[in-house]
């Protein structure tokens, strides 16, 4: 399915990373909305992932704090953003974590959303 990222409505969606490699990072997405498109289960692949980091929001300190990349999922995704970076993009995500707020993302060639059933 080729969309904007822009047009993903994010709603404390529930996630797992499904597979990670470096040519794939796939991302199966609960009650996702796309466009005008009803909500529904989807897998977003971003090919070719790279620089991937997490921080997690330190109350004390007023800063976020480098985590580990093990520490995602979240279990859920508040938000996510994408901006252009030269020929690739930079995508960011804002997650629930046990411990607070989890600030996570990575750089990408791209990506494609496939929803349930299609």
């Amino acid at each position: 399915m080729s969309i904007e990222f822009k047009s993903i409505v994010w709603s404390a969606n529930p996630f797992v990373i499904q597979s990670h490699t470096d040519s794939v990072l796939s991302m199966l997405v609960q009650d996702l909305a796309v466009g005008s498109l009803p909500a529904a289960t989807a897998r977003l692949d971003f090919i070719n992932p790279m620089r991937e980091w997490a921080a997690l929001w330190d109350t004390e300190a007023g800063a976020f704090v480098d985590r580990p990349w093990s520490d995602i999922p979240g279990p859920t995704v508040l938000e996510a953003f994408c901006k252009p970076v030269g020929p690739r993009f930079k995508f960011s995500f804002a997650s629930n974590h046990e411990l607070g707020l989890l600030r996570w993302g990575f750089g990408a060639d791209g990506f494609n959303v496939t929803r349930a059933g299609a």
